[in-house]
């Protein structure tokens, strides 16, 4: 079995919003929950960017067994 990972969210985090949750802590949470975080921020930028993958099972192209002419 072969797993790889699916974009299913991209969340921007504006800095003024780590008052309620810091960006650490939404990461710990979603990791925790099993999900892939990947962060992204620019400088001088007043945000975070965050892309949650989750873990899936690679289903690749089913093979045909009879060859069709």
């Amino acid at each position: 079995m072969v797993k790889t990972i699916k974009l299913i969210g991209i969340l921007e985090y504006m800095d003024g919003i780590e008052e309620v949750m810091s960006v650490e802590e939404y990461i710990e949470k979603a990791t925790e929950k099993g999900y892939k975080v990947g962060v992204e921020r620019m400088p001088g930028d007043k945000m975070t960017t965050m892309k949650i993958y989750k873990e899936i099972e690679y289903k690749g192209a089913k093979q045909n067994d009879s060859k069709e002419m």
